[in-house]
């Protein structure tokens, strides 16, 4: 377990682009859980100095994004993993 806050824009930041240039460029697709689809969809971006942030529409919605920040954050970690690991994952 690691702590990853992810109100730090400079962390949050890096991680969601490369999430969403992985979702464009077809390198990164999902199960198609309707939970997570319906977050993700939720989710707005933010753009900040250090790059796009999901948040919600606003500070009041009853719209969840958890799940779509925490997808943000398993690809982040599983960047950070070297391969060597034993761990199995598939990002092309």
């Amino acid at each position: 377990m690691i702590s990853w806050p992810t109100n730090v824009v400079a962390r949050m930041g890096p991680a969601a682009d490369r999430f969403y240039t992985a979702v464009a460029e077809g390198r990164l697709t999902h199960d198609g859980d309707r939970r997570l689809a319906a977050h993700l969809a939720h989710a707005v971006t933010k753009l900040t100095s250090y790059g796009p942030v999901p948040v919600k529409e606003n500070r009041a919605s009853r719209r969840r994004i958890d799940l779509a920040v925490g997808a943000v954050l398993a690809l982040d970690r599983a960047a950070a993993t070297p391969r060597s690991s034993g761990m199995v994952y598939a990002f092309r």
